[in-house]
């Protein structure tokens, strides 16, 4: 009977352990598919690296990149684009396009903002005639066919080539490279304001698009900025700031006005026509120039501060008009 007892015991405390160990391999499955569900979550976040690009590979490649885009479109000669560049632009000064890109509405990360507007950045140099290229300034595209933007001072002398028939810019070849290494030849300036500082131009493309950066609203003073730029060659250098003032100066001669957006993102040589951004991606504004104070201004001794000036959006907005007659909100 007690061997009964005791075997009954066994089997009765058996089947206790055994429940629990069921419900204790149930919470241990439970733990193990929750461990890997949040681990596929975090993990991703957690691992990921910073990319560093050797940026001098690509300036040291420019010349074949040059001679590739040519060799895959052997119906584009560079004569024929030295000749279409230095063409008139039209009277009215503005830029007849089919689309734009849409503004877009949602608040960025700055990395976020980095990556999406790093493909719209663009790289401006020149290729001489009897030499190698040289890194110039920075652009920013516009639409997908080629319409971009930059400095009135960085094609200055295409566009006074283009008053002298052409005699200067025969020696050399305007292009622009994206950030994947493409290359782009000039092929034409379309608008250019001397006074504000800015040209619209186009290049060639073949058969590839470029991927444009909206025009966003004009910026307010105290609004975060960001600018992405090319200073002294180091390519898609990202800065913050904000807008200090916008500012406009009669000229009491001539009644021209010069329209400046004055923000605090730092940029320098090489910067000049670089995209200046809003948070959501959107172009802003355009790298201009820098006025630094002393106060001693017949001295460059005891630097306080740095201005920097950029061209508003606005005048890049009256300057564009889409096909359909409608302009975009200004």
């Amino acid at each position: 009977m007690q061997g009964e007892t005791s075997f009954l015991y066994f089997i009765v405390m058996y089947s206790k352990q055994s429940n629990v160990m069921i419900k204790n391999r149930k919470l241990a499955v439970i733990r193990f598919l929750l461990f890997w569900t949040l681990s596929a979550l975090i993990i991703p976040l957690s691992a990921q690296e910073a990319e560093y690009p050797d940026y001098r590979l690509m300036i040291d490649s420019i010349d074949y990149r040059i001679s590739d885009f040519f060799r895959h479109n052997k119906q584009i000669t560079i004569e024929q684009l030295q000749t279409d560049v230095t063409n008139p632009m039209n009277s009215e000064n503005l830029v007849y396009v089919k689309q734009l890109p849409a503004r877009r509405k949602k608040t960025l990360t700055g990395n976020q903002l980095y990556k999406l507007c790093k493909k719209s950045t663009l790289m401006v140099g020149v290729k001489e005639k009897k030499g190698y290229s040289r890194f110039l300034a920075t652009a920013v595209a516009l639409t997908d066919d080629g319409i971009c933007a930059t400095n009135y001072h960085v094609l200055a002398e295409v566009i006074l080539s283009g008053l002298l028939n052409g005699q200067f810019y025969q020696n050399f070849l305007y292009f622009v490279m994206q950030a994947d290494g493409s290359v782009y030849p000039l092929k034409k300036v379309l608008a250019a304001d001397p006074v504000n500082d800015f040209a619209i131009f186009q290049v060639e493309t073949g058969k590839d698009k470029l991927y444009p950066m909206p025009l966003g609203n004009p910026a307010l003073e105290g609004d975060d900025i960001y600018c992405l730029s090319h200073p002294q060659g180091r390519l898609f250098y990202l800065t913050k700031g904000i807008v200090g003032r916008n500012h406009a100066q009669v000229n009491r001669g001539n009644l021209q006005v010069r329209y400046e957006m004055q923000i605090t993102a730092d940029y320098a040589v090489g910067s000049s026509g670089g995209p200046i951004i809003d948070n959501c991606g959107n172009l802003v504004g355009l790298v201009s120039s820098t006025h630094s104070i002393y106060p001693d201004m017949h001295s460059t001794k005891n630097f306080q501060m740095s201005i920097k000036n950029a061209v508003p959006v606005k005048l890049l907005n009256n300057c564009i008009v889409l096909i359909n007659n409608k302009k975009i909100s200004k």
